[in-house]
């Protein structure tokens, strides 16, 4: 079963690239120790993140396959590096078992 996630609101211009990118850079190699040391709120407010409520429900949707349909301008590369690091630093899902894709 996939979630589909649909986000219609366009998002105003938000620092993410590189707090979001860094941790998903550095959650490779850690993604494990921090799975349990850390929830989603903190997960947010340690990196500096700020997501409307379509987005939050997009990060947190890991259990399964999930897409992602969008209107250009609603943060879907904010969501989807977001929904990476949140995979790897909360949850401790390991790096070689997620499969990102996007296309244009």
């Amino acid at each position: 079963m996939m979630t589909v996630l649909k986000m219609t609101k366009r998002a105003g211009r938000r620092f993410f690239a590189a707090a979001a990118l860094c941790l998903v850079l550095s959650g490779c190699k850690r993604a494990e120790s921090m799975a349990s040391s850390m929830g989603f709120a903190q997960f947010m407010t340690r990196y500096g993140l700020t997501l409307d409520e379509q987005q939050q429900a997009a990060v947190q949707a890991v259990d399964g396959p999930v897409l992602l349909l969008a209107v250009p301008g609603s943060g879907k590369t904010t969501t989807l590096v977001t929904r990476l690091g949140y995979m790897l630093h909360v949850r401790g899902i390991p790096p070689a078992s997620i499969l990102t894709m996007t296309y244009t």
